[in-house]
């Protein structure tokens, strides 16, 4: 599984926990959707087990116009792709690569909110976060296991801020190295 958290002004605002499907047989699936507000969603997936090999890759679409005059614009697509390896009943070795993209428009806040919120024009854009996950799992027998993990996160995400005549851009770039 991967972990991604969000920071806006230093503060963490949410954290997603994604845990990859495993696939035992080959499957390959496609899902559309539409909706109001101009908002469509679609995934192509496929994955299957060959072997001693696991895999899996797929990309999801999303967009959205958003509530009509009111800057609520959503693009975002995500990529995403794992291989396992068990090449013998103590040992497996399984891989997990994510990469998300896009932009998305903050509504604008109705009454009562104070005229600013009600006319300001915010954003994320770009939206760009890659991470991924390898694992390394050695069980010899029940009551012993050693494991290994090695993860790596690249976000580049832009804040734009329009209030008035004034913009500003706060970046949240950052990359992480983690190992367990």
């Amino acid at each position: 599984s991967g972990c991604c958290g969000a920071t806006v002004a230093g503060k963490v605002v949410g954290l997603v926990v994604v845990v990859p499907r495993s696939y035992e047989g080959r499957e390959t699936s496609v899902k559309m959707e539409y909706g109001s507000l101009g908002t469509a969603h679609a995934r192509v997936s496929h994955g299957g087990r060959v072997g001693n090999f696991s895999y899996g890759a797929g990309v999801d679409g999303y967009r959205t116009e958003g509530p009509k005059g009111r800057h609520g614009e959503e693009r975002l697509a995500n990529y995403y792709a794992n291989l396992s390896w068990k090449p013998s009943a103590s040992l497996s070795l399984t891989t997990h690569l994510f990469h998300i993209a896009g932009s998305r428009g903050l509504v604008q806040a109705l009454p009562p909110a104070t005229r600013r919120l009600q006319t300001a024009l915010e954003k994320f854009d770009p939206v760009q976060t890659s991470f991924g996950t390898l694992k390394a799992l050695y069980r010899p027998n029940e009551r012993m296991a050693t494991q290994l993990k090695l993860g790596y996160s690249d976000r580049h995400n832009n804040a734009v801020a329009q209030t008035g005549t004034v913009t500003t851009v706060t970046r949240d770039w950052d990359r992480e190295l983690t190992s367990g």
